[in-house]
């Protein structure tokens, strides 16, 4: 009876320890899509042309509904982590960047005017304006890029994808469909590359609140389908991914480091284009899929930190439809814990990163898939984290086809030694006992004392994610 007691004691205070887990945020950094806008591009038959949205600005500008969007972000942002976040702008605490794009830039104005709005006298430099300008980096500097528009070499492997029987199915397939399309736009240039724009335009009218013409309407989901499909083709590979957004995934590891290193660092916030956020969210292989995302979107990592000074990611999306609702969802990486230890999470993504964009961009070689992604002396390719370290891995080699699988990564990189006896004792126990109590139900004959304790201390070391053997190993310490 003392022994059924004490395994249950032990158990009840292991899981309550792992999933009542108290941490605490240090740092948010947010992904923003910009507020809707009107279409990129009209065609002669569009009810709402170009003369209709000049009012806005013209073609690709955003609109009102799109600063609105962009203004709530903001304020829901701010008051959803208020415990968290100081409530007035300084830049040692706020950093902020944006592509080279209007609707993205208003879009951030916007947002940071909702979330930072002067909240002292000192910031107030006009009795009649309550807005505190706050500066916007460009993400596609000279000096510092993280993004390019132009990439050869993505367009070299995006060309070597389209020249498939798989591209040319596609295109008999709809081949019918692109010239109904045409006929109805009157547009005969129209194609299945660029049958998008007509996507697009669609979808910026809804955005809008504007009706579609009934052909639009009832085509609408063969080109969806279409358009999906394209930004798969186009993004939907580590490989083509990283050339997009790998740039941004770097910038905000970096980041991450800083603040662990001390930095007063707050928020960093990124405005990006839609297909570039469609290329970060499949280069942290996420349990969720937006092909296409919507306008006013917001993806956020949360820097956590507990008690014990491990440091963890957590992810949240804000899907900022106007049907729907408002609140913040937790998602996470296919390939990690909804809280992942920040170790994890680098081991994972860092090989996913671009650190030399113009070079790696450039196609004055054949591509190959042995030739090494990282050409790159940057000391954040050796980074390890304490008390959770990076095995080694070798880059060098490293392709989208040849990487190491989830399920296997721990089994080969697993250090020797890596649990103590103490800790191996312990589960050996409670493996017994739950054994024992299984052969006492099925009076099945038992295994044997050997094969028990090499199952278990395969099976323990193989499956550690970092947390739950570092309580046992707290647990036993503190119970010596």
């Amino acid at each position: 009876m003392n022994k059924i007691l004490t395994i249950f004691i032990l158990f009840y205070y292991l899981f309550t320890k792992v999933f009542s887990q108290n941490t605490n945020i240090i740092q948010i950094i947010i992904v923003n899509y910009h507020g809707s806008r009107a279409p990129l591009s009209s065609y002669p038959t569009d009810p709402y042309g170009e003369s209709y949205w000049s009012r806005y600005g013209g073609l690709g500008q955003i609109t009102p509904r799109g600063l609105l969007q962009s203004y709530t972000l903001g304020q829901f942002v701010k008051n959803y982590y208020s415990n968290f976040l100081t409530p007035s702008y300084s830049p040692q605490r706020v950093h902020v960047r944006s592509v080279d794009s209007d609707p993205a830039l208003v879009s951030t104005s916007a947002f940071l005017s909702g979330m930072f709005p002067p909240s002292n006298s000192d910031q107030l430099w006009s009795p009649t304006v309550s807005w505190f300008p706050i500066p916007i980096h460009s993400a596609e500097s000279a000096k510092n890029p993280i993004l390019v528009r132009e990439c050869p070499k993505l367009d070299e492997i995006i060309k070597k994808s389209m020249n498939t029987s798989s591209f040319y199915d596609v295109q008999m397939k709809y081949m019918n469909f692109v010239k109904n399309i045409s006929g109805f736009t009157a547009s005969p240039e129209i194609t299945l590359l660029n049958i998008s724009h007509i996507f697009d335009n669609a979808n910026s009218k809804l955005a809008s609140n504007l009706p579609l013409e009934l052909w639009l309407s009832d085509n609408l989901q063969n080109m969806t389908f279409i358009n999906d499909y394209l930004l798969n083709l186009k993004y939907g590979t580590f490989e083509k991914a990283r050339l997009v957004s790998g740039g941004v995934l770097l910038d905000i590891i970096k980041n991450i480091r800083n603040k662990m290193n001390g930095s007063r660092n707050e928020i960093h916030m990124y405005t990006l284009l839609d297909y570039q956020i469609t290329s970060l969210m499949n280069l942290l292989n996420l349990n969720v899929s937006l092909s296409q995302i919507p306008f006013g979107t917001s993806l956020i990592f949360e820097l956590r930190k507990d008690q014990k000074g491990l440091h963890y990611i957590n992810l949240m999306l804000r899907n900022n439809n106007l049907t729907e609702t408002t609140s913040l969802n937790q998602i996470k990486m296919n390939e990690c814990d909804q809280l992942c230890n920040f170790g994890n999470f680098f081991d994972i993504v860092i090989r996913r990163t671009l650190n030399n964009i113009s070079e790696e961009c450039a196609v004055d070689e054949e591509i190959d898939s042995n030739v090494s992604y990282y050409k790159t002396t940057d000391p954040i390719f050796n980074y390890h984290t304490t008390p959770c370290p990076i095995y080694y891995t070798n880059l060098t080699n490293w392709t989208n086809e040849t990487r190491v699988p989830l399920e296997n990564r721990d089994e080969e990189r697993r250090p020797q030694g890596e649990l103590s006896r103490l800790e191996l004792a312990l589960i050996i126990a409670v493996f017994n006992f739950k054994q024992e109590s299984s052969d006492q139900n099925t009076e099945e004959e038992p295994d044997s004392d050997n094969g028990n304790k090499e199952n278990v201390e395969y099976n323990a070391t193989a499956s550690r994610s970092g947390e739950l053997v570092q309580l046992v190993r707290q647990f036993v310490f503190s119970e010596e």
